[in-house]
């Protein structure tokens, strides 16, 4: 190991409780990005953007991936020294021309990035303000702010990633899973009942018209929704939300409907919209059914995460139970989940935590830290490791 004398002298401006500088300890993956982009010419640089409110933890993010910021104490005091510049006369210069560096700063922790999931729990909360129910009632709010004199909370996506702790990457991913659109310019929700309403007429539509289900064009679509006045902006959001997405030889994009999607919505709009969002298990199903277009076939398996079957010996009812609703941190949503249920089967409880980790080796991980497994006959049960309230 290659070595060096120096003189280490004091600066005057040092003041140890200052904390002038803070020490950040780069992933390899995102070091590996400042030293690809060394070319001056280039003029890029890897984008890192601290994002937070005042009151949040704040969290790094690179264009795709989210980094919570730990700080880390150390044994060892770290100085912060740079090279003193010497007089031009050398009057002050050592005689051996030993360099001398000026202790800046003494630091003894550094700040670690660790990649987390994206902090998504807000996003739904502040659409929720800007829902879009068609062309109709979007008129009427557009006259109420002009009479009131109210600005409109609208967010586009530069504002989202100003309020929200994700990447850019993350975010767009997010709004796609909330079903979110984009309409001019600014990100908003669909009503549900509008939702309902504008599917219905096109499923409905679909099978007037004797179109092919695995490949409908958006053009077809958007036409024979004008009959219902429908923005063609949310007739390519239908058929992106509610399809598998192809691409024909000419390049353009056709829409495989999606069973499971269909099914789903509007098996997850009955549930919501049950007494005390519990059904008996028999009249839930006949409902299913006859909200479903018959061409399409219709299964639990299609409701994941959505619901819990009560008095499971039974099948008496289902209740009501969206993944959607529960905490994003780990430990917020065990509790939630061991609030509702002392125990859970392994089946049951993996559709509620399967996004807490990227792969199944941590996710066990994550279940056996907040969870007890044990065996009950055949099946695997899982009680909380901590005191339920």
């Amino acid at each position: 190991m290659a070595t060096f004398e120096a003189d280490l002298i004091f600066s005057d401006s040092l003041n140890s409780d200052a904390n002038r500088y803070t020490l950040i300890e780069l992933p390899l993956e995102i070091a590996a990005q400042f030293a690809d982009s060394s070319d001056e010419t280039s003029g890029e640089r890897p984008g890192l953007v601290i994002r937070g409110l005042e009151t949040d933890e704040a969290v790094i993010c690179t264009p795709s991936t989210t980094y919570a910021v730990r700080s880390v104490q150390t044994s060892n005091t770290m100085l912060i020294v740079r090279p003193q510049e010497q007089e031009d006369n050398g009057a002050d210069r050592m005689v051996d021309d030993t360099t001398v560096y000026t202790i800046e700063d003494c630091v003894s922790a550094y700040q670690e990035l660790t990649p987390c999931q994206p902090r998504l729990d807000r996003l739904r909360h502040i659409l929720e303000g800007t829902t879009y129910r068609g062309p109709v009632e979007e008129a009427r709010t557009v006259f109420r702010r002009i009479r009131d004199n109210a600005e409109a909370e609208l967010y586009s996506t530069e504002r989202l990633l100003n309020t929200v702790q994700t990447s850019d990457a993350e975010l767009l991913e997010g709004l796609k899973a909330i079903g979110a659109l984009e309409i001019e310019g600014v990100w908003r929700l669909l009503d549900a009942a509008y939702l309902e309403e504008a599917l219905k007429f096109l499923l409905a539509s679909i099978i007037v018209e004797d179109m092919p289900m695995d490949r409908l064009r958006a053009s077809e679509c958007i036409v024979v929704m004008e009959e219902m006045d429908t923005p063609d902006a949310v007739v390519r959001h239908i058929l992106e939300q509610f399809s598998d997405v192809r691409t024909d030889v000419a390049g353009e994009p056709t829409y495989n409907l999606s069973e499971k999607k269909v099914g789903r919505f509007f098996g997850e709009q009955l549930l919501a919209n049950a007494e005390h969002r519990q059904t008996p298990m028999h009249a839930f199903l006949k409902s299913w059914r006859e909200a479903v277009p018959e061409a399409l076939s219709i299964d639990l398996t299609m409701l994941e995460g959505l619901y819990l079957i009560q008095d499971a010996s039974t099948g008496a009812a289902i209740q009501y139970f969206p993944k959607a609703q529960l905490p994003l941190d780990s430990k917020a949503r065990f509790e939630t989940l061991f609030q509702t249920r002392k125990k859970w089967t392994h089946g049951d409880i993996l559709p509620y935590i399967s996004d807490l980790a990227p792969s199944t080796k941590k996710l066990d991980a994550i279940l056996l830290k907040y969870a007890r497994m044990s065996r009950v006959g055949q099946q695997v049960v899982y009680t909380s490791r901590y005191a339920v309230k």
